[in-house]
């Protein structure tokens, strides 16, 4: 009975959450939208009205059997075949609202003779995170969840239980995410490979309307059709996750049989947990010590069990759970400015050193060179589990403090500090380089309109309005990071501009097509190119 209400809330919250994306956009008027608007009208007062007296004048199973009805009802035949044409007016919605309000203060409740022990409560705090070994709830399996396609207006509903009995792997995943964005394939082809057997269900706790626009750019640019379950942050308390991708597998038992990364998620994997409910897989570390910045380096790590300073420079080892990061930190109350390194690549340190903090954000080999004898203690091209082994014993963090008056000095001191640790000799070089030349017909002016800067960027979309050139010019960088040519800007453009870039970012052809209709010319040349050389002592 508890899972019966617990659905007819959670469809009509789902109805509302649909309404409220579609009214928050511009629609287009159509000739039924009136007859629909006032369709809809009258459904929510005709809703409101029965589900108050349904639940004020009948007791227990029959009260949820018709508002479990009900829901269904409106929000199938009311809500997502009239989403696209709909736009409600405040007094609709304030009725929807008052509706869902409603039916949360009847779930608070016991029925008849139901006892307050058994009442319909149903929160996040009632169910506490999984683990491998776990079985999944009831109430999980019946829990209605959004799903948005590409290429399909509204959205529709389903739950865990319709794939009850079949291998589920659950992947969490973003917009903003690279490795989830390029597994997209992959995931596509196992579903259809193992399509009677298995399920593989992406979820997001993004906002529908920046997974829409992310499903539309990628359908315009590659023709790859999309979709995924939307979360409103329930699922995340259920499988906790620090990193992404994170995928839960979920055997035909209903048991939590693994939680891993990107790389364990193969066809392989999948035939053997789909033939041993009782297989194992390597767990997923996702564990994350939050850095206090309030503290210096070494007080921080005294929060640790280990690792030992090996310097009273504050120089360490690896910090396990703590997050790769690099920050300049400006002390106000001490005065001081505090260059701040955790669990950094030597390549990093060395680029920070000579190049600033801003020089390890894009791809280092087009501002680097190793010519050392053994190249692997500088950077790797490891991934997950493989990567945190080689850290481990190859990344470092690094901490000086100093008074505001000498920030000059701090990538002086690095430097410094480098030479005396490590046998290594850094020195920059003018390199003749294959490059990646970008040019503009002048005669064409890029020059801004004006209006309220903007910038909006996904993997397949780039918008900038009176936003400075160089904004352009950063975000191809780092979108080819593995990338061996450097990106050399011969356009003289300066100052604001308004770009529309619809393109696979990634892809340097389609950037070069969509690059045209701004008389944009992006062409390989060669070029001498200033790069940090790293020899052996």
């Amino acid at each position: 009975m508890n899972d019966l209400y617990v659905r007819a809330v959670l469809y009509l919250k789902n109805g509302l959450q649909i309404i409220r994306s579609y009214t928050q956009r511009s629609i287009n008027h159509t000739k039924n939208q009136k007859n629909a608007s006032l369709k809809a009208k009258k459904s929510y007062i005709w809703l409101f009205t029965h589900t108050n007296v349904c639940l004020l004048k009948t007791n227990g199973q029959q009260a949820l059997t018709k508002l479990y009805t009900l829901a269904q009802r409106i929000h199938n035949n009311i809500l997502i075949p009239n989403a696209i044409a709909l736009k409600l007016s405040a007094l609709s919605f304030s009725l929807a609202i008052v509706l869902f309000c409603v039916c949360l203060v009847h779930a608070s409740q016991p029925f008849g003779a139901v006892g307050a022990d058994k009442g319909v409560a149903f929160t996040t705090d009632s169910i506490k995170p999984l683990a491998i070994g776990d079985t999944i709830p009831q109430a999980l399996w019946n829990l209605p969840l959004q799903m948005v396609q590409a290429g399909q207006e509204g959205s529709t509903t389903l739950t865990l239980g319709d794939y009850k009995g079949k291998l589920i792997i659950l992947d969490f995943w973003a917009t903003w995410c690279g490795p989830c964005v390029a597994s997209m394939p992959k995931l596509d082809s196992l579903r259809q490979q193992f399509r009677n057997r298995a399920a593989i269900l992406s979820i997001t706790d993004q906002e529908i309307k920046t997974v829409t626009a992310f499903f539309e750019n990628r359908l315009r640019a590659i023709g790859q059709k999309g979709h995924t379950l939307l979360d409103n942050g329930f699922f995340k308390h259920i499988f906790p996750h620090n990193t992404l991708p994170h995928y839960v597998w979920i055997n035909a038992n209903g048991v939590v049989q693994a939680i891993t990364e990107g790389k364990a998620l193969n066809a392989q994997h999948m035939e053997m947990l789909l033939n041993n409910n009782k297989a194992r897989l390597h767990t997923k570390i996702d564990k994350r010590h939050t850095y206090n910045k309030a503290l210096s380096l070494a007080e921080n790590l005294r929060t640790y069990e280990y690792p030992p300073l090996f310097e009273t420079t504050v120089w360490s080892a690896y910090l396990p759970g703590a997050k790769g990061k690099q920050m300049l930190i400006k002390d106000k109350e001490k005065n001081q400015i505090c260059l701040t390194l955790l669990n950094t690549t030597l390549l990093k340190i060395y680029a920070i050193a000579y190049g600033g903090m801003s020089a390890h954000l894009f791809n280092l080999k087009t501002f680097m060179k190793l010519n050392v004898a053994n190249d692997s203690v500088f950077t790797t091209n490891r991934k997950g589990s493989d990567y945190l082994e080689w850290a481990q014993k190859h990344t470092f963090c690094y901490e000086q403090r100093v008074p505001r008056a000498d920030s000059a000095y701090l990538f002086e001191n690095l430097r410094l500090f480098l030479k005396w640790r490590f046998p290594y000799k850094a020195t920059f070089k003018m390199v003749k380089q294959p490059s990646l030349v970008l040019r503009h017909d002048s005669r064409f002016s890029l020059a801004t309109r004006g209006g309220k800067p903007s910038f909006s960027l996904d993997a397949y979309h780039l918008t900038m309005r009176n936003q400075n050139w160089i904004h352009l010019l950063n975000r191809l960088k780092q979108a080819w990071q593995n990338e061996q040519r450097p990106l050399i800007d011969e356009t003289k453009i300066a100052g604001a501009v308004d770009l529309d870039i619809r393109a696979n970012l990634r892809d340097i052809q389609s950037v070069k097509k969509a690059l045209k209709k701004y008389h944009l010319q992006l062409v390989e040349e060669e070029r001498p190119v200033k790069m940090l050389v790293i020899t052996d002592q």
